[in-house]
């Protein structure tokens, strides 16, 4: 009785592990099932740093000895002296299927579905590999890399592979605007649904209206003008009449952010909410300002 015990316990721990040491299923592969579900796991994404998925010897191997540094919430980058020389990487909400677009190529990349795509260089140019690599039915990790080398796929899949591998350790981002914001909890204060819900994006309507609410960082020179303010906080428009139907808006959030080499071009970068509409013609000041009345609070934290 003890051998055949012995036996059945030995072949529970082969075969199964008798519920102990099993590897967990990947979260980030299972398809949440509702808006509960869809919004905990953006939740845990934007905890992320995004900056933090690679490694400096791994960034080193592939040619690049500079620190990454970050270009907005989702998105991180190194832009080396020659300016034909950089690699960026970001996370965002996927689109539908990943399928090959033109010139691109299907294959895996730390065992996901993946598209690779060279450009063809100039004689003598830089060449670039854009890669995508899913990482989940939820998001996806897009990472470009352009070089002088003879060969830029090959270290960008390497990168992409690592980047996608480490998601899955979730290293965390230090305390950031917005990182605990959901650009969605504007819809709670106004009454309504959301229509879409993404990373840090949410569509909804209200008021007979449909907006686009984005969380996100803008350089100080492409906030646009002052239109008028909210609850204190300025209100800038890039492309709208200064009497009249407003387009596209921004509220920048804190102050500037810590200077980057993404910087020199569009100025010190501002965390700021964006608020476009997909019915520009038939949106009113008014309305505008309740939005921004409800969203500003919520990301000023």
């Amino acid at each position: 009785m003890f051998w055949k015990l012995l036996s059945l316990v030995a072949c529970c721990l082969a075969l199964s592990g008798c519920g102990r040491g099993q590897a967990e299923p990947d979260y980030w592969a299972q398809r949440p099932a509702g808006d509960a579900e869809l919004g905990a796991l953006l939740e845990r994404a934007r905890a992320i740093d995004v900056c933090a998925l690679l490694e400096p010897a791994e960034l080193a191997e592939a040619g690049f000895g500079e620190p990454p540094v970050p270009a907005g919430l989702d998105i991180c980058g190194i832009i080396a002296d020659d300016p034909a020389v950089a690699v960026m990487w970001q996370v965002a909400s996927a689109n539908g299927p990943l399928e090959p677009g033109t010139d691109a190529v299907a294959t895996t990349i730390d065992g996901a579905p993946a598209t690779v795509r060279e450009t063809a260089p100039e004689p003598g140019g830089p060449r670039s590999c854009e890669t995508t690599v899913r990482l989940g039915p939820v998001l996806e990790l897009d990472l470009d890399l352009t070089s002088r080398s003879a060969e830029s796929c090959a270290p960008a899949t390497r990168l992409a592979g690592a980047a996608a591998a480490r998601w899955r350790a979730e290293p965390r981002r230090a305390s950031t605007p917005f990182a605990n914001t959901d650009p969605c909890a504007v819809t709670a204060a106004l009454g309504v649904r959301a229509e879409a819900v993404r990373l840090w994006e949410c569509r909804f309507a209200y008021r007979e209206q449909r907006f686009l609410l984005t969380l996100g960082q803008v350089g100080e020179q492409q906030l646009g003008a002052v239109r008028f303010e909210v609850d204190g906080h300025p209100v800038h428009c890039d492309d709208c009449e200064a009497v009249g139907l407003m387009h596209a808006v921004r509220v920048p959030i804190g102050p500037p952010l810590p200077a980057t080499a993404f910087d020199e071009e569009a100025g010190p970068r501002r965390a700021a909410v964006s608020l476009g509409t997909i019915q520009p013609d038939d949106l009113t000041p008014e309305v505008v300002a309740e939005v921004l009345r409800a969203a500003v609070p919520l990301a000023a934290g």
